[in-house]
């Protein structure tokens, strides 16, 4: 059995906050390839400066500390949301990625919440993203979960969880430009987000899934500039669900001209656990899409089929017309909503009998008697006979 070892730590100052948010900020492969002299990896933290700092508006929640195995030591702090004198401002959400970090103050009211993005080398301020600078696309609501979506870093996921466990909201945000690209609301009665996670699967675009405190899971595709809904799984877990966890993207679809790769290859597993100690794993099938794969979608399933269905049904009553008419029966006969000329007199009822035993013949239409072998001089005869019955009965009436 694996055991955990503690092997240094690092006390706050008495009169400052609990740390909020932690992340790891490593410098990029093909730097620590390059130089043997490479940055170690820093720890990102959030932790709120002193109450009384607050108030005067000085509130200097980014800190940066150097690890190693014996020692974790503070190198910087900074003060990255705009300056308030509230004291309810913290530092809730904290992603890094490759040479950016993220970080979100996830705190309702007038202000809104606020994204930065920052450099993980230097932590210059790259980019500011907060409601204000988007009136119409404006969700009141405090910010749950926020990750990286695109591999260029250009896309962040947001989850806004309305006030009053109302409802929650996804946003996809431009992380160069700082504009609010698409928001899409969840479904009724998720109540708030617990849980979000994301994958890659093409340049523009991957997968979302969040879960909610009806212990629902919810899909969603991004492409391009678009959010749409794939799939919803109610009552996933019997508690509450606590983790959501998307296994790795698989690498991307060969060209046309190459082999196909096995079809088990184009899935993807989502994982969920609970508070009550469960585990559910789903497993998602791919298509390939532009630039990579995207989620199957199961409206798009569902209208596959019943296209196919309406155009076997098609099919099949376009076969049943072009039988009856090559065995020289009347159309109206079998589809009494389509009216064409009947000629009348002898000749047309023993052209008639002459036609419905040819098309017996022929396989399109049902021996009237119920027999499989019949003399085809007696069936004449007697068609005729109850023709001309038939006939008399109507003239009598």
């Amino acid at each position: 059995m694996t055991q955990i070892k503690q092997l240094v730590e690092h006390d706050l100052a008495r009169d400052e906050d609990s740390c909020m948010s932690l992340a790891i900020a490593r410098p990029p492969a093909r730097q620590t390839k390059k130089s043997k002299n490479a940055p170690s990896p820093k720890l990102l933290a959030g932790i709120n400066s002193s109450e009384q700092q607050q108030l005067k508006g000085k509130n200097e929640h980014f800190r940066v500390f150097s690890i190693s195995p014996s020692t974790i030591e503070p190198k910087s702090k900074h003060q990255l949301f705009t300056p308030s004198s509230r004291t309810d401002i913290y530092q809730r959400v904290l992603r890094a990625r490759g040479s950016l970090a993220a970080v979100a103050s996830g705190v309702s009211g007038k202000t809104g919440f606020e994204i930065v993005v920052v450099s993980s080398t230097d932590f210059t301020v790259k980019r500011r993203i907060t409601t204000e600078s988007e009136p119409s696309s404006s969700i009141p609501g405090k910010l749950r979960s926020l990750r990286y979506l695109t591999p260029n870093y250009e896309r962040l996921v947001a989850v806004i969880n309305a006030p009053q466990r109302s409802g929650a909201a996804v946003l996809l945000l431009d992380a160069t430009t700082g504009s609010i690209i698409a928001q899409i609301k969840l479904h009724r009665g998720i109540g708030a987000v617990t849980s979000l996670d994301v994958v890659s699967l093409a340049s523009a675009g991957g997968a979302v899934a969040v879960a909610g405190a009806d212990s629902s899971v919810e899909l969603l595709v991004v492409d391009g500039a678009k959010i749409r809904r794939v799939q919803l799984f109610r009552n996933v877990h019997p508690h509450q669900i606590t983790k959501l966890a998307f296994s790795p993207a698989p690498a991307p679809p060969p060209p046309t001209s190459a082999q196909v790769e096995e079809e088990n290859s184009h899935i993807i597993r989502l994982a969920s656990t609970s508070i009550g100690n469960t585990v559910v794993v789903h497993t998602l099938p791919l298509v390939t899409a532009k630039g990579g794969y995207s989620l199957l979608c199961a409206s798009r399933t569902a209208m596959t089929v019943l296209l196919t269905l309406i155009a076997v049904v098609v099919f099949a009553a376009l076969l049943q017309v072009i039988f009856v008419t090559r065995g020289g029966l009347m159309v109206n006969e079998f589809l009494p909503g389509m009216h064409t000329e009947r000629p009348v007199g002898k000749g047309a009822v023993e052209a008639d009998v002459d036609a419905l035993i040819e098309g017996m013949k022929n396989g399109a239409a049902t021996d009237p008697f119920g027999e499989s072998v019949v003399d085809k001089d007696e069936l004449r005869e007697e068609l005729l006979r109850a023709a001309a019955k038939m006939a008399a009965e109507k003239d009598e009436l």
